[in-house]
């Protein structure tokens, strides 16, 4: 649970792309019309690909070939972890993937509100620890997690982990992160006033949509003081 959130800072920090992230970013966006519900769909679509291949890539070519979970007891629990979550009924690990992603969502709303890297570091490692000690489910997550437990010898079918586990917590995930997070926080912070000089030909970028919320915050606390 420490480390986990380090992967999170690492995409913040570097402006790198998560499909789950992008399910708060774009609901948001579009809700502002800065992207069309097109754009949504074909980033979603983009980023959820993309971030599989870079998952097996690092799966096969930094880990498997690396020989890093080659050995007991790393390679046995990687296993067993695939062939759990592989056993979950279906409406419990979509309801596990909405949850989780509402608290990484969350995690990513308050690492765009604050200013200072610690801040921003402070804010991701929060939600984050609780999603991982609580047990909630994370599609991008799992496509680490699960895959390479399919890739050690789990029983666990590949047909079987795209219906039971991936599609499920994928579901869960876009519900958390764009209707508990992106819709409900445009909707009870929206401002009476929006700059409508940030423009983007095409879909907008995580660096736009922060720009955004940063905007929201220095907007609040103008109204404040």
């Amino acid at each position: 649970g420490i480390v986990f959130p380090i992967g999170l800072v690492l995409i913040v920090i570097t402006g790198a792309d998560l499909f789950t992230g992008n399910t708060m970013i774009l609901i948001i966006s579009t809700l502002h019309r800065k992207t069309t519900w097109f754009d949504l769909i074909l980033s979603w679509i983009i980023s959820f690909f993309g971030n599989l291949i870079g998952c097996l890539f690092f799966q096969y070519i930094l880990v498997y070939y690396a020989g890093l979970l080659s050995n007991d007891p790393y390679r046995l629990f990687t296993i067993q972890l695939a062939e759990t979550k592989g056993n979950i009924k279906w409406y419990e690990i979509f309801l596990r993937g909405i949850g989780g992603n509402w608290l990484v969502c969350l995690s990513l709303w308050l690492a765009s509100s604050a200013r200072e890297l610690y801040s921003k570091i402070l804010g991701i490692y929060l939600p984050i620890c609780v999603f991982i000690v609580v047990g909630y489910e994370h599609s991008i997550a799992n496509m680490f997690t699960v895959q390479m437990g399919m890739i050690l010898g789990a029983n666990l079918s590949i047909g079987k982990y795209i219906l039971h586990v991936l599609i499920p917590v994928t579901l869960g995930n876009i519900i958390g992160g764009g209707i508990f997070v992106g819709f409900a926080y445009w909707y009870l912070s929206l401002p009476k006033k929006f700059n409508t000089d940030i423009k983007n030909d095409g879909i907008t970028s995580t660096r736009d949509v922060y720009q955004i919320v940063k905007q929201h915050d220095d907007l609040n606390l103008s109204q404040q003081a």
